[in-house]
């Protein structure tokens, strides 16, 4: 089979999560991700078995939360994620930078309906 199908992707990811006791409804967690695939080559001829250098990290990702839990059911965070390329990305797609692709979020949870019994 032709393509990167069936690469193999592995996903590290190692998390923390703080939650002072003075200000219990507060948190930050701290996330780290590695992206990378198993093979760093694929198959561009069946016929003749010849490959491709494609790369096997896709990069590396570390995400800052702060949150506030209002109650069980109403809660607000904000982040910031940073992402450096590696060379399955900066090396294959056609780019001249790899510069890090940064990110600032925020959400609002609201859950409503009856409970899960």
């Amino acid at each position: 089979m032709a393509g990167a199908q069936g690469q193999g992707l592995e996903v590290l990811n190692i998390g923390l999560t703080y939650k002072p006791n003075f200000a219990p409804k507060y948190w930050a967690r701290g996330d780290f991700f590695s992206f990378s695939r198993a093979e760093d080559t694929v198959k561009t001829n069946n016929l003749t078995g010849a490959t491709a250098k494609v790369g096997d990290k896709f990069g590396t990702e570390i995400d800052i939360t702060l949150g506030y839990n209002h109650s069980d059911n109403v809660g607000l965070e904000i982040g910031y994620a940073m992402f450096n390329v590696d060379d399955a990305i900066s090396g294959v797609v056609n780019t001249t930078s790899d510069d890090a692709i940064t990110k600032m979020f925020g959400r609002a949870t609201v859950r409503w309906g009856g409970a899960n019994d």
